[in-house]
């Protein structure tokens, strides 16, 4: 058995948010924007709030709209970004540990 991976086409449904009507796609996201985007979170956590306007850049691409955003609701897209990317994560361990141990799929 093997598993094919094609990285030309999504393998996941987008990330996306949308602000006043306007729906943003989040990039794609690998082992580098993830080290970028944590190396930002600390910079926040120190008291840099421009920081997580950059975590967003990162995510979103570079949009007038996305700056204008309240801080707050900056931190709250950025939940909603992290709590989708380890959701299907999280999926798929409680699928494996419902099957038990040499449980069929």
């Amino acid at each position: 058995m093997t598993l094919v991976i094609d990285t030309k086409k999504p393998l996941h449904k987008p990330i996306t948010c949308a602000v006043d009507g306007k729906v943003y796609a989040a990039n794609r996201i690998d082992r580098e924007v993830i080290n970028k985007i944590d190396e930002l979170a600390r910079k926040a956590v120190k008291g840099e709030p421009d920081a997580a306007y950059s975590q967003m850049e990162l995510l979103f691409g570079k949009h007038k709209a996305l700056d204008k955003l309240d801080i707050r609701e900056v931190n709250d897209i950025l939940t909603y970004v992290t709590t989708e990317i380890f959701k299907a994560e999280k999926a798929e361990a409680e699928e494996k540990k419902a099957k038990g141990p040499g449980g069929k799929s």
